[in-house]
């Protein structure tokens, strides 16, 4: 199985396990108001693979790199889909919290 269908297997799960509960949705609400220049799908991508309260700020290994900050070596990233307005290539992005 390629990388794109078991992102698209992680989303597919994600957004069914969301709407089951007032909890599961208001940790996507929390999430969103957080990450705002996300689209809803690379949201729902995020509360898939880490807890809603470690989701605080979260960009890729480049832009880390352009406001002085920097990735842990082994630091596990978040995939999510590409940008509609930018490169369409499945990106991974980084969580700040620990990162010096």
């Amino acid at each position: 199985m390629g990388v794109d269908m078991k992102v698209k297997a992680i989303y597919d799960s994600e957004i069914g396990n969301i709407t089951r509960s007032e909890k599961n949705w208001k940790d996507v609400l929390k999430v969103a108001g957080q990450l705002y220049r996300y689209e809803f799908d690379n949201i729902v991508m995020v509360t898939a693979q880490r807890p809603p309260e470690k989701s605080t700020l979260m960009a890729d290994y480049d832009t880390w790199k352009k406001v002085g900050r920097y990735v842990k070596r082994g630091a596990k990233g978040c995939a999510i889909f590409p940008s509609r307005a930018l490169n369409p290539r499945m990106r991974y992005i980084f969580d700040w919290i620990g990162y010096n």
